[in-house]
């Protein structure tokens, strides 16, 4: 198994059902992840991970509830829980904003798809370059690349809580490749 982050690349086995564990390093922002899977035979399985992380999000992830409620055996009360913990997953939408109103963004994502993004007094914002700024929501124009992240609301709004204003994601062309070395010249293999 090949795991190629933004900055370093790690190698791993499987183990005897197939699973893999490798602790990465991200960085601030999108980050593209390419997991490459190899058999004995070196025919090869790739996996391409976008994953936003932010060190000022987990202020706003609520810890969890207390484990020491009464189990029941409650199907409607297991819904609810399940329900509940999916609208305290954060997440994250990238694209390009389409239309602005008074509280709500609207971008049109990488794949195509319109979707709705609440802004609230609270929303944070961050313009990145080569230097990256805080600055107003009311920044944020038509036509901007935006990650957005916070946590979906039951309409499927994302209540967003932080915005970065960033340049498209280019996809990567990062690989691995399984080889035999037959010659090595000190400067190419």
């Amino acid at each position: 198994m090949a795991v190629s982050t933004e900055e370093e690349d790690y190698l791993t086995q499987a183990d005897t059902k197939g699973s893999f564990e490798v602790s990465v390093e991200l960085i601030g922002g999108v980050n593209q992840i390419v997991i490459t899977a190899f058999d004995e035979k070196g025919s090869e399985v790739t996996q391409k991970l976008l994953l936003v992380y932010s060190s000022e999000f987990q202020k706003y992830i609520k810890e969890g509830e207390s484990q020491d409620q009464e189990a029941t055996d409650s199907i409607r009360f297991r819904v609810e829980q399940k329900v509940s913990q999916a609208l305290k997953s954060p997440k994250a939408l990238l694209g390009t904003v389409t239309d602005i109103s008074e509280n709500t963004l609207q971008i049109k994502s990488v794949a195509g798809e319109i979707e709705q993004i609440s802004v609230s007094a609270d929303t944070s914002a961050l313009a990145m370059g080569k230097t990256n700024k805080e600055v107003k929501v009311a920044d944020v124009a038509i036509g901007d690349y935006i990650v957005a992240t916070g946590f979906m609301n039951g309409n499927g709004v994302l209540n967003t809580k932080r915005i970065l204003i960033t340049s498209p994601i280019e996809a990567t062309n990062r690989m691995a490749i399984f080889a035999k070395v037959s010659k090595d010249n000190n400067t190419s293999l």
